[in-house]
Order: C-alpha cells, then sequence, then structure tokens
C-alpha cells in the first residue's frame, strides 16, 4: 500500500506501502618511495588554456574516480606531510580557472619540503602492469603560483621501487596535460603502482582529470570553457522546488547573458520561439515568472555574449533538471491488522517493500499479508504514520499469489476510514480494489483519491474479496 500526499504534503505512495510526501527541496599513508632503476620514458607536456576534455581517440581509463567526481579522494591516497582537499574551484591561483574536467578537482598542499623529493606523494588505486602491454599516465596539474616540480613514477610497489618511465615535470600556473609512457613489460610486474612524488618544495597546486590506459599517449581534446559553466541545479538535478533561482558560473568575457528555458530537450536547443525568457540579462541567476509544473523535466540553456564591438555570442550547454513530484511517500508507518493467516504473512509485509523490485511485485505468497480462516470479521488492516499528514492518494497492489485466480484472497469492496486519533473514525469512501493478475512483475492496479484528508491512521475494512470458491481470508501485496 502507498499514500501519496497533496503539494508540499504527504502522499501515500511507497512502493506498496503508505507513504507520505514530504517537500524536501534540493538547490546546492604509504611506504616512503626510494629512486631507483628507471626505464627512461619521453614525458611530453601539452599546454592547454581553457578545458573540459574529451578524449580524440577512445582510449578505456583504469583509474578509478581520475577526476574526483564523487566529490572525495577515495581510493586516491597520500603519504607524508600533505593536506589534500576536494574542491570545486582554484581559490588563490594566479590564474584564476576552475576544474578542468567536471565540478571537482583535488588540491594538495605541502607546507615544507622533504628530506627527499620522494618523501611525500599522491598514489591511485588499482594500478596493473601486464606482460606484452605499455601504458600511459596522464594527468592535468596546475600550481597556485609561479612553478612547481612532480615526479610521475609508473613503478614496482615495494622495494627496489624500480621506476618504469620515471621523469620529473615542471608544472605551471595554467592547467597543462603531463603524461608518461612505459616500455613494453616483458613480464608481468606485481605489486604494481603508480606514485606522483611531490616533496620537492613547499607549494598548493591541483591535480585533475588523471589517466592510466594501455598504449601510447593519446592527447586529450578540451573544449571551451568560454561559455556558462557550474549550473545549479545541478544538470539533471531531481526534487528541484517549482520555483527555483537558476544560477550559473559566467565565461570569462561574458558581458550579457541569454537564459534559454523549456520543457523540450529540441526546442531549447534549436531556440525555439518562446524558449528565451530571458535576453541580454546583466545577472547571473535567472527566476521563472511563474511556478513549474510538478514531476516535469525541464531544459535550460545559457548563451554568453561578449562586450562589444565584438559581441560574439558563446553557445552554452543544455542543462537539464525535474520538479518535486506533486507527492512524496510516507515513510516509518506501522500496520497492524485484524489477523494474520501465518508468521511469514504479517501485515508489515504491506509497507516494507518485501516482494517488490522497481515496483513491481512478485507472487511470492511470503512476501504479503494474508488474514487468518478463523479471525475475526470483518477483516481490517490498520495502517499508522508518525503524525497527522494531508493524503492525496493511495497506491494498491492487492494479493498476488499464484493462485489468486482462484482463491481470491485480494480484497474486493472496501471500505476506507480515516483518524486523527486513533479513536474517533471517519468514513471516507467507499471502493473497489482491482484483482491482481497473479503474475511477477505486477505493478499497482488500484489508486484510490484521498482528497486531501488529514489524517495519522487510515483504516481498511474488507467487505469481499475475488474468491470464485467462497474463501474468508483477506490479503494485500503492498
Amino acid at each position: 500500500m502507498r499514500v501519496r500526499q497533496a503539494p508540499c504534503v504527504p502522499r501515500w505512495t511507497r512502493r506498496g506501502q503508505l507513504s507520505q510526501v514530504v517537500r524536501q527541496r534540493k538547490q546546492e599513508g604509504a611506504s616512503s618511495m626510494r629512486n631507483r632503476a628507471v626505464w627512461l620514458a619521453t614525458v611530453l607536456v601539452i599546454g592547454l588554456v581553457v578545458s573540459g576534455p574529451s578524449q580524440a581517440q577512445q582510449i578505456t581509463n583504469l583509474l578509478l574516480n581520475p577526476g574526483f567526481e564523487t566529490g572525495a579522494m577515495s581510493p586516491w591516497t597520500t603519504y607524508g606531510a600533505v593536506t589534500t582537499q576536494v574542491v570545486q574551484d582554484c581559490v588563490g591561483a594566479t590564474v584564476p580557472e576552475g576544474p578542468i574536467e567536471g565540478k571537482y578537482c583535488l588540491y594538495l598542499r605541502v607546507a615544507a619540503p622533504g628530506a627527499n623529493f620522494w618523501d611525500m606523494g599522491l598514489q591511485p588505486r588499482g594500478i596493473v602492469f601486464q606482460q606484452g602491454k605499455k601504458y600511459t599516465l596522464s594527468a592535468f596539474m596546475k600550481c597556485k603560483t609561479g612553478t612547481l616540480q612532480v615526479n610521475m613514477k609508473p613503478e614496482l610497489a615495494t622495494s627496489p621501487w624500480t621506476g618504469y618511465g620515471e621523469r620529473v615535470v615542471t608544472i605551471t600556473e595554467k592547467w597543462t596535460e603531463y603524461y608518461v609512457t612505459t616500455p613494453v613489460f616483458a613480464s608481468t610486474v606485481a605489486p604494481a603502482g603508480v606514485t606522483f612524488h611531490i616533496g620537492f618544495a613547499a607549494a598548493e597546486f591541483w591535480v585533475d582529470d588523471a589517466k592510466w590506459y594501455e598504449g601510447d599517449y593519446v592527447p586529450t581534446v578540451v573544449k571551451s570553457k568560454l561559455g556558462a559553466q557550474s549550473p545549479l541545479p545541478d544538470s539533471k538535478a531531481v526534487d528541484v522546488p517549482r520555483d527555483p533561482v537558476l544560477s550559473w558560473k559566467p565565461g570569462p568575457f561574458a558581458n550579457t547573458h541569454n537564459v534559454y528555458l523549456g520543457t523540450s530537450f529540441e526546442d531549447v536547443n534549436t531556440a525555439k520561439a518562446g524558449t528565451l525568457v530571458s535576453p541580454g540579462q546583466t545577472g547571473t541567476t535567472y527566476k521563472p515568472t511563474a511556478l513549474l509544473e510538478y514531476g516535469k523535466t525541464y531544459y535550460w540553456r545559457v548563451d554568453e555574449v561578449n562586450a562589444p564591438p565584438s559581441s560574439a555570442v558563446h553557445r552554452g550547454d543544455i542543462w537539464s533538471f525535474t520538479v518535486e513530484p506533486y507527492a512524496y511517500a510516507i515513510t516509518g508507518v506501522t500496520a497492524t491488522a485484524s489477523s494474520q493467516d501465518k508468521t511469514t504473512t504479517t501485515p508489515a509485509n504491506t509497507v516494507n517493500n518485501s516482494g517488490l523490485t522497481a515496483d513491481q511485485h512478485s507472487t511470492v505468497s511470503d512476501a504479503m499479508w494474508l488474514s487468518s480462516m478463523t479471525g475475526t470479521q470483518p477483516t481490517w488492516i490498520r495502517y499508522a504514520f508518525d503524525k497527522v499528514y494531508k493524503l492525496s492518494e493511495l497506491w494498491v497492489w492487492n494479493h498476488n499469489s499464484e493462485f489468486e485466480p482462484v482463491l481470491g484472497y485480494g480484497f474486493k469492496d472496501v471500505t476506507i476510514e480515516t483518524s486523527t486519533d486513533g479513536t474517533t473514525w471517519t468514513r471516507l469512501k467507499d471502493t473497489q480494489f482491482a484483482q491482481a493478475p497473479a503474475q511477477g512483475g505486477y505493478a499497482h492496479n488500484t489508486v484510490v483519491k484521498l482528497d486531501g484528508v488529514m489524517a495519522r491512521y487510515v483504516r481498511l475494512t474488507a467487505n469481499s474479496n475475488w474468491s470464485i470458491v467462497g474463501l474468508k481470508q483477506y490479503g494485500l501485496a503492498e
């Protein structure tokens, strides 16, 4: 059983359970390394002015969380006196830039140089060196000010720490991709590892979009960041309130902004008439003039317009978000009943999602509730919430055993009552629940409108069932 609420109120609708809708808004070491025998390989530096990379030639990145887009550092680790933080902006950088890729990058601070440059390090996990293969390690790096040396080292991850392509690179104040390619391995090396040795000097710097892949280096092709970036709400966000304030980070040369908004990707993509909701605005926020529709997905983009005399327009990416649903599921519901057939067919099964997968119910009888054949009549089941809610609708998954067409345990004619105190009951309506199909993958097939009634308790009384053999047992799935 699932209950839904009206806007900003509970809704009885949660995978077969009484559920409340509460409006919720959402808008924003390792051991010291030693320098040992080294196989030299070429390390190239590719300078990039603007970023947001994509791969020109397809590679398979073997690193986990290579751009820190989880918002956390794991499974990367550091050792030595290093401070780290996953950030969304390069605060204090001489050259102000955001992450080169995605929303996040890794900030590192080395307070003082080590006695050896390998006394501090940054390491990803999951590295392999397989016989007959060569590998490339690459990463975008930039320092807060000046320059900084970093040693990039694919290596045997135990003494004598043999390096395969180790080379010191000098990073600058601008995002730049650095890489090293190993030789072809004559035999499998284990344990294998990759270390960025960062103990050369005290410094603050950032790392982003790291890669470890088979084969020779493939340059990362970057797309322009002259357009709007960092939308809020995040692209593909859900449960966005009906009255959102849209915001973005402007392009570096933007003078004004053209904001497009609509419910069709194609319309926004082609700038169809009616989607340009705010032309030539100077601010970097936009609030729709009317409330948005519940549960609807909206698409939007911001085109950045340069100052005269060029007035060049930099078309923005298309972002999307989905507005909060009309109702949410009530949680923490307690179910009691006039009786139950056995210990496994408890009334709690109608509110605990048992038997449900992606809102579709199975035919497993022990995942449902069934009353006792000798129980008192009429049979009823009662749902108690943690407080009074305004209820919108009730979703019903009826009893769905394989023999339901004959046994017909499912509720048929039903009286629905509500109460605010559990003592005084008000008859809301009489209705009929549809029979279940006796098949797996059963989606709810009864929706009862509750008309916004205020209640803490709901009681369903079975006046009849779907049995064709006269059984006096009654049940529900969810």
